[in-house]
């Protein structure tokens, strides 16, 4: 298991650094897809879930602006690496759930890489009103 990760965290890092270097402008190219995870995986609109939504993802932290990351176009307020090295990005929970409404809603992450390459990666989470 520890092996497989490792193996992981390589090719994602290799993944980041190869479209960082890229000399293509990002207006003219495709987004880098990227893989997200999003917690609470269930929002519940009228009830607090800790302050913040909290996004997981698969690119590398180095290679990311940090100013530029967003969901759903709202700002994350805290990005950081996780034990792997990639991007984790905190948004505000509110704010989050002003542009959800039930059943289910579609997040994207969006951001630059300091290449200026994009990036986005979307995830789709159950929400519900609790009674």
């Amino acid at each position: 298991m520890r092996q497989h990760g490792i193996l992981w965290v390589l090719g994602a890092v290799a993944i980041a650094l190869a479209f960082a270097a890229a000399s293509v402008p990002a207006a003219s190219s495709e987004d880098l897809a990227i893989d997200i995870q999003v917690a609470p995986a269930t929002l519940l609109i009228n009830a607090s879930q800790g302050g913040s939504v909290t996004v997981h993802t698969n690119i590398a932290f180095t290679s990311v602006m940090k100013g530029s990351v967003a969901l759903n176009g709202i700002c994350a307020s805290a990005t950081f690496a996780d034990l792997t090295g990639c991007l984790v990005a905190k948004v505000p929970e509110a704010a989050v759930k002003r542009v959800v409404s039930p059943p289910t809603a579609t997040l994207t992450l969006t951001g630059l890489t300091t290449g200026g390459a994009a990036f986005s990666g979307s995830a789709v989470v159950a929400v519900r009103v609790r009674p």
